[in-house]
């Protein structure tokens, strides 16, 4: 719903969600980046009438999305109760959502969480990050660097 900040939630959820969370903006939004890309999913919020939008403090509209259903889940209370999370495949959303969202001066709000916004971007520049992203998987150098470190993906 335009204008309103992220409800509230108090969705039980696993510690590792928990600590994805509580990142800051900046680090919620390259987990985004990361996860996105290695999933080929993103996750909106929806209901027989559509998608949960939002806007900014200047006025600008946008459409929140976040890693992963469970993060999603946690932000369907308050106003947006009834809300589902709702798979947008990477391919369509770069293809075709993104160029029009930027036509229309929808913005993206990418990973809020419960009580707090996520980064509001431009559709054009997530766009840019997200295909980026997609190149260094697709040339198998953040698999070789992810073996490396021994880190995993997602929540469990």
């Amino acid at each position: 719903m335009p204008g309103r900040v992220m409800p509230e939630s108090s969705l039980a959820l696993p510690p590792q969600c928990l600590a994805v969370l509580a990142l800051p903006e900046d680090e919620r939004y390259l987990y985004f980046l990361r996860e996105a890309a290695s999933s080929e999913r993103l996750w909106g919020l929806l209901d027989p009438r559509g998608w949960v939008t939002l806007a900014d403090p200047q006025g600008h509209a946008g459409l929140p999305v976040w890693p992963h259903p469970v993060y999603a889940s946690a932000c369907a209370s308050g106003d947006w109760d009834g809300y589902l999370p709702a798979c947008i495949e990477v391919s369509a959303f770069l293809d075709h959502w993104l160029p029009d969202m930027s036509e229309l001066g929808v913005r993206v709000d990418v990973f809020p969480a419960a009580g707090r916004r996520g980064r509001m971007v431009p559709a054009l520049q997530l766009e840019l990050q997200l295909r980026e992203r997609m190149a260094l998987i697709g040339n198998g150098f953040i698999d070789a660097r992810r073996a490396a470190a021994g880190t995993s993906k997602g929540p469990t």
